[in-house]
């Protein structure tokens, strides 16, 4: 095993055997050890005990003392013995748990090291802990070594405030914070932050931030990197959490809501990820993706924000996975400008207006995602977009599901659009589209509807059971339709104008209509395909240039045309 991997089996095996408080879960001993977006920090702890030799030296003897050293010497010599550890290094370990084992305790009791915060962090040693106790302490504190601070009573009971600067100012390599309400009283319009994170790395878990004047937590920095855990993040003057460029993160299991502006704001080349985070009834948008962020989002939920869900604006190049966006007063998602947004296994809906808006060049990717009973439309593609779908699911939506305007172009393969109260996919203003095995049902608009000068190319796709027409075309353009079923709709195929699409190997059955020519203008052809219905089931012979090779079947003999 790598010894980075045996010094962690150590702690864990130690931390087992003693219960801390302070390192308990495992998840806390994996952020200590193991600082995400860094090196493995041994050789940073061992380093900091021989600098301070003398120190460490004396803490591990005061402290072999008491029963728990020992029990710390018993295991670090079945380690040696077990060969999990080599004897050379045992000392630095008893050095350096001699430190973690001994913390400052902060608070107004007797008992207490220190009564104040700012006193306690002074004289603490480079990685040392720091227990406050129960109480408020106005001691805006500036971070410039690592160290560890514990708030050792109930969430909220332990509050660091400042009434006029950042709170919390983080600029060293190494920092954790638990268990702590971490708050900025400074007046709106100042800058001044919950937790300010300039320089290096800071961890925050179990924690409540709130800034009544600017954003609750700012990152800023090249290279800053911030940890997030079971932490709330609300009350903001501004935005709940802000990253600037170049920064990154680990979010986990946070809530980000109840702020004035945005809830989670992205900008320049950030790329923090967040995980199972819930962000909600913000007074903006609920997450804001700008520059050439790259950030990621994974089984988070965004909802009941004032504006939209979810805004990717500029170069942005976010990746969502297993999130629910969903009851938001302005739309589900929109992207403008030239973002590139993926979205995997997303589910849109019940948002006040569209699911989801995709404009200005952008270009979106979908797959496996459900977008449904918005209170607008499931989705509009515009002004030179161009949207990817596979297997996404569009329904229930109060006006037409999808629509394509001004130069949009979109590719849906294997999508299903069902069940809409209007029309299911709509063409419209120079737009492009291509389906792929997608299934149009239950609609009860026409499933597709092209106009505009918009062409389509569609393949193996199925339209059955509408309660509408299942395809209205008025566009002189291309369309091609290549193996097709049209099938249960009042009637099949309707063509005005001058619209002249090509079906090839289609089938058409139980339509009281199979297709209906409104237009001596327009100018189809129909190749290889087949008809059930008979003679009554078109509005024009059957003996028509229109029909080439095809076979109609009826109540009388087939024929072939």
């Amino acid at each position: 095993m790598e010894t980075t991997e045996l010094f962690e089996d150590c702690v864990i095996r130690l931390l087992d055997q003693l219960g801390l408080q302070v390192l308990k879960d495992y998840e806390l001993a994996n952020t200590y050890l193991y600082f995400p977006g860094a090196p493995h920090l041994v050789n940073s702890f061992l380093a900091a005990v021989r600098q301070q030799i003398a120190v460490a030296i004396e803490n591990a003897v005061h402290y072999t003392k008491t029963k728990r050293e020992n029990t710390i010497q018993q295991q670090i010599q079945e380690l040696i013995e077990n060969q999990w550890i080599e004897a050379e290094n045992a000392q630095y370990i008893v050095n350096l748990f001699a430190r973690i084992l001994i913390p400052i305790k902060v608070g107004q009791e007797k008992y207490s090291d220190f009564s104040s915060l700012q006193e306690a962090y002074e004289a603490a040693a480079p990685y040392s802990t720091i227990h406050l106790l129960p109480g408020t302490y106005n001691e805006p504190l500036v971070l410039k070594k690592p160290i560890i601070i514990v708030g050792t009573g109930k969430q909220g009971e332990v509050i660091i405030e400042s009434n006029d600067r950042h709170t919390i100012e983080a600029r060293s390599n190494y920092a954790i914070l638990r268990n702590l309400y971490i708050h900025c009283a400074a007046d709106p319009g100042e800058i001044a932050h919950g937790i300010y994170l300039a320089e290096g790395q800071l961890s925050c878990i179990n924690s409540i931030i709130s800034s009544t004047s600017d954003s609750n937590i700012k990152i800023e920095g090249k290279d800053t990197f911030l940890t997030l855990r079971n932490c709330k993040i609300t009350g903001s003057n501004s935005y709940g959490l802000h990253f600037t460029d170049r920064t990154s993160g680990l979010v986990e299991s946070c809530q980000i809501f109840e702020n004035e502006n945005i809830g989670v704001c992205l900008e320049g080349q950030s790329n923090p990820v967040l995980r199972s985070c819930r962000i909600y009834k913000n007074n903006a948008n609920g997450v804001s993706c700008n520059g050439s962020s790259s950030a990621t989002f994974e089984d988070c939920e965004v909802f009941e924000n004032e504006a939209s869900g979810v805004v990717l604006d500029d170069e942005c190049k976010p990746i969502f996975t297993k999130c629910w966006i969903y009851r938001n007063n302005g739309d589900g998602l929109f992207c403008d400008h030239s973002t590139a947004g993926t979205f995997e296994d997303c589910w849109f809906y019940e948002n006040q207006y569209l699911g989801v808006v995709v404009e200005g060049e952008s270009k979106t990717h979908f797959t496996h995602c459900r977008v449904y009973k918005n209170k607008d439309s499931a989705v509009t593609c515009d002004n030179q977009s161009s949207s990817y779908f596979e297997n996404c699911t569009f329904t229930e939506s109060a006006v037409d599901a999808v629509i394509l305007e001004t130069q949009a172009e979109a590719r849906f393969i294997g999508c299903y659009f069902e069940k809409n109260v209007a029309r299911a996919l709509s063409l419209r203003q120079d737009t492009w589209a291509y389906m792929e095995n997608c299934t149009f049902s239950e609609n009860k608009g026409f499933s597709l509807f092209l106009t505009g000068n918009s062409k389509a190319e569609v393949r193996k796709c199925i339209f059955q059971n509408n309660n509408a027409d299942g395809i209205i075309i008025t566009t002189p353009e291309k369309a091609t339709f290549e193996e097709c079923t049209i099938c249960r709709n009042p009637t099949g195929v309707v063509l005005k104008d001058k619209a002249a699409p090509y079906f090839h190997k289609s089938l058409f059955y139980d339509n009281e209509c199979n297709i209906y020519i409104d237009s001596k203008s327009a100018s189809p052809l129909f190749e290889d395909c087949i008809f059930y219905g008979g003679e009554q089931a078109f509005n024009f012979p059957i003996t028509s240039s229109y029909l080439q090779n095809c076979k109609i079947e009826g109540e009388k003999s087939p024929l072939t045309i």
